[in-house]
């Protein structure tokens, strides 16, 4: 593994940061958090825990950096492409709320509870229309079929289902649902 280059250290000087972050160390101390140990002197750990809040807020009220912060590019990466896909992910829901996938698929494909399902619904603005979904015609059912087996089975099952309902925008996710699970 080829070593990972230095992080540069960021400076912190503003005081508010400074006392929030010394405070929730302390706590972490505190809490019997030993990774930090290394980094003071006992008797230092000591008064640390020990300071009133008055000489607390002096501490880290002189203006010069107690601490600096490190950021891991790579981590941060990673949680942005994670906040990318879950926003896709609710995109995507919500795409097939709006064209009106049955509660059945909308549990299958996310695990939705009937109760959040509902109030997904209520968001998008649908209102609950009595009775089943349209029955496809034989003919339309037989496309709808051609179509999903034309869809790669190695996509997922919610993209899957959003290019079938793309291919078919004026006819309902449950109606297409219903076509191919007769």
């Amino acid at each position: 593994m080829l070593p990972r280059p230095e992080l540069p250290r960021i400076p912190i000087t503003e005081h508010t940061v400074t006392l929030n972050l010394l405070t929730y160390l302390m706590n972490r101390l505190d809490h019997g958090d030993d990774g930090l140990l290394a980094c003071f002197e006992p008797e230092e750990l000591d008064a640390l825990l020990n300071l009133r809040s008055r000489d607390l807020f002096r501490l880290t009220d002189q203006g010069r950096p107690l601490m600096h912060i490190l950021i891991d590019p790579n981590e941060v990466r990673l949680c942005l492409t994670r906040l990318r896909q879950a926003g896709s992910v609710d995109a995507d829901r919500m795409w097939l709320i709006r064209r009106g996938i049955p509660q059945v698929l909308m549990s299958e494909l996310y695990g939705t509870p009937q109760r959040e399902f509902r109030e997904l619904r209520r968001l998008a603005g649908m209102s609950v229309k009595p009775g089943r979904p349209r029955v496809l015609k034989p003919a339309e059912a037989r496309m709808v079929k051609a179509a999903w087996s034309k869809i790669d089975p190695q996509l997922p099952l919610p993209k899957r289902y959003r290019l079938l309902g793309e291919g078919f925008p004026e006819i309902s996710i449950a109606s297409l649902y219903g076509a191919l699970h007769p």
